[in-house]
This record gives structure tokens, C-alpha cells and sequence, in this order.
């Protein structure tokens, strides 16, 4: 039957209405929107890298399907120093490119953190030839050694401390650019960042 067009308006309109319906009818527990996402998945992953900027954890965590794990600053003093730098390294260079279908979209870009393999590298020997500075300045051998011939703990962990702040205090010197492959999905109306191995393993100082 030919169609007047007077009334394709209508009849657009009513095949519309029917495909959302029957997309809510095959997807359940997912929204109709699916089929129209709105809002853009480069927003997202900014607005992810700006709450982490900030130390707004929370936030961020809210971001992303799932919700990332909680985070808590380590208790050990020479970790919570790592830890603290880590966080004030992390800074997204922006997006490069998005990719959409459907409900899913990825998102590729860069992220400049504390490199965690860069900061280790010949930090042992640093603490070493440190040990041996202490041995020369030391008044006694009692200050620097137990009665075994081993370093006194406490040496140690000063020494190791002194050498990783020293490091810290040039965290730049340490840091990497990492790109990033971000996937997204559009669920309850908003994009949400998918937390994948990739991506905890770039936030945890593990540079590309």
C-alpha cells in the first residue's frame, strides 16, 4: 500500500517509537538511549583524568563500570613517599582520537606519570655508596654495625629513605609517557570508563 505523504510524519514517528520499544524489550536491564548516546566519551575520560588530578578519588572512581577499587595511601613511610608522588604525577595530555559504536566507544590519548621502573633503576647502588658514606663519617663502628658485622636496621632504613626522597624530590626526572587505549561504555545515560588491566597498570606508575 503506497503511503500518502501527508502522513510519513506520522508514520516515522510511530516506527521510532516501535524500535525503542523493542530494543527496551530485547536489552533488558538497559536503556532505549542505548540506541542514541548522548553526551561525548572523550568528556568522559577528561572529566575521569581531572578528578584524579584534583585527589578526588572518589570521583573518579564513580567514573568508571567497574567502580575502581578503594584506594588507600600505604601505611609504610617510604611507600606512602612513592604513593604521594605517583598521585601528584599523574596528568592527562589530552585526548587524540574517539571511536564509537553502539553503546561502546574507545578513546586513545597520553598519560605522563611517575614511572615506577625508572625510579627503582640504580637505586640500589645509590643506597650503597651511601652506606659507605656513612661508614666514613661514622665515629664508631657501633653507629653503622651490630655485633655480626651487619648494618644496624635502622641505618639502613634511613639511608634508603634519604636516597628515595632525594630521588622524589626530581620526580620529573622520573617520568614517562604513556599511551593509552580507553574503552568506554554508555550505561544509565552517561559514558562510563571501562577500568581495565591497561589502565590500572598505567595509574599504578607501570608506564607503556
Amino acid at each position: 500500500m503506497k503511503i500518502k505523504s501527508s502522513s510519513r510524519p506520522w508514520f516515522v514517528g510511530t516506527l521510532l517509537f516501535a524500535l525503542l520499544a523493542l530494543a527496551a524489550v530485547l536489552l533488558p536491564g538497559r536503556s532505549a538511549l542505548l540506541l542514541f548516546p548522548n553526551g561525548q566519551a572523550d568528556a568522559a575520560v577528561s572529566a575521569f583524568f581531572e578528578a584524579l588530578e584534583a585527589g578526588d578519588y572518589a570521583a573518579a572512581a564513580a567514573l568508571c563500570s567497574p567502580a575502581l577499587p578503594a584506594e588507600d595511601p600505604p601505611a609504610e613511610k617510604d611507600a606512602a613517599l612513592v604513593y604521594e608522588a605517583l598521585c601528584e604525577s599523574r596528568h592527562w595530555l589530552g585526548c587524540e582520537s574517539t571511536e564509537r559504536s553502539g553503546n561502546r566507544a574507545v578513546v586513545t590519548g597520553q598519560l605522563r606519570s611517575l614511572d615506577l621502573a625508572a625510579l627503582s633503576e640504580g637505586l640500589n647502588e645509590d643506597v650503597n655508596a651511601a652506606l659507605a658514606q656513612r661508614v666514613s663519617s661514622a665515629r664508631l663502628g657501633s653507629e653503622i654495625y651490630n655485633d655480626d658485622g651487619s648494618y644496624r636496621d635502622e641505618v639502613v632504613s634511613s639511608v634508603w629513605t634519604e636516597v628515595l626522597s632525594a630521588r622524589l624530590a626530581h620526580a620529573d626526572d622520573y617520568c614517562a609517557v604513556s599511551s593509552l587505549r580507553i574503552d568506554l561504555i554508555y550505561r544509565d545515560g552517561r559514558w562510563l570508563v571501562l577500568a581495565d588491566e591497561a589502565l590500572m597498570r598505567a595509574l599504578a606508575g607501570g608506564a607503556a
